[in-house]
């Protein structure tokens, strides 16, 4: 029996080692564009330019300052960026909400890098706030508001934050947003007991309109008055760069020690970074 109990151990032992295998990771990536601009009707178009680095490699990203930048509205040239240094470029025009974009990348070293988004409709949003107490030590009052954001046609998906500045500091909702409704995607959620729900989503609030298009999305969140609330209307490309960006951020603050990798979202061809459009409402408390 014992004979027997041994060659089992053994035999496990060898199965064991003969799954190892020694992986080698190559960083060693080919040196490519990076674009990065997010179209609002509410500005003007900046865009930044830059080279990509490989993960190991920790120093600032180098600008690239002598590439054409084109911009198409609806399929139509509307000009070229101009280059104002560090890897910016400025455009004086404001783009049109539910137009349709296409950006254009050339450069004499780079493969030429295209993207494009369309432009969705500013957030419809209403809300009525209610007054709990008075905070003598920030002169502000804590609220509670009811909001409703009422739906248009077409898949939307919404983000929801705010910023308070209070004594010169500008604090923003990270971590701080506790709010109840089926309409929520819980990527971002944590549990926390002191919360008004027993929990928080951190940095901004996703609302998608998924079974719920063109109706009106309801919801209670706290505030303080002197405060700012913002509802961005993302693209879809804008909307998965932002998801996976705070995946990321929170994938890097965890303290597990295995954690699934996190690829921030691009849509630019032949290259790297995000090429989006957002709309924003922002109401004041």
């Amino acid at each position: 029996m014992k004979l027997k109990t041994l060659f089992i151990i053994l035999l496990a032992s060898i199965l064991f080692l003969s799954c190892e295998k020694d992986v080698t990771i190559d960083f060693d990536r080919p040196v490519k564009l990076c674009l990065n601009c997010i179209l609002n009707p509410d500005s003007t178009i900046t865009a930044r330019l830059t080279l990509s680095r490989n993960i190991e490699n920790s120093t600032t990203f180098q600008p690239v300052d002598d590439a054409t930048i084109i911009l198409y509205e609806n399929g139509t040239e509307l000009n070229a960026l101009t280059s104002e240094g560090e890897g910016n470029y400025y455009l004086n025009y404001h783009p049109k909400t539910q137009n349709e974009y296409k950006i254009v990348v050339l450069h004499p070293d780079f493969d030429n890098l295209e993207a494009t988004t369309a432009i969705p409709l500013q957030p419809v949003v209403y809300h009525q706030p209610d007054t709990l107490e008075y905070i003598e030590a920030g002169l502000f009052y804590l609220l509670d508001v009811h909001y409703e954001i009422h739906d248009t046609p077409g898949p939307t998906n919404y983000w929801f934050y705010w910023k308070h500045t209070l004594h010169g500091i500008t604090y923003s909702s990270a971590g701080l947003l506790s709010i109840k409704a089926p309409f929520i995607d819980d990527f971002n959620r944590t549990i926390d007991s002191d919360a008004k729900y027993g929990f928080v989503y951190s940095y901004y609030v996703r609302i998608s309109d998924v079974g719920y298009e063109e109706s009106t999305l309801g919801f209670e969140a706290g505030g303080k008055t002197g405060s700012f609330t913002h509802f961005l209307s993302a693209d879809e490309h804008y909307d998965k760069y932002i998801k996976s960006s705070v995946k990321a951020r929170l994938n890097s603050e965890g303290e597990l020690p295995f954690k699934e990798p996190v690829q921030i979202y691009s849509n630019i061809e032949n290259g790297y970074g995000i090429f989006g459009s957002c709309a924003i409402t922002t109401i004041k408390l």
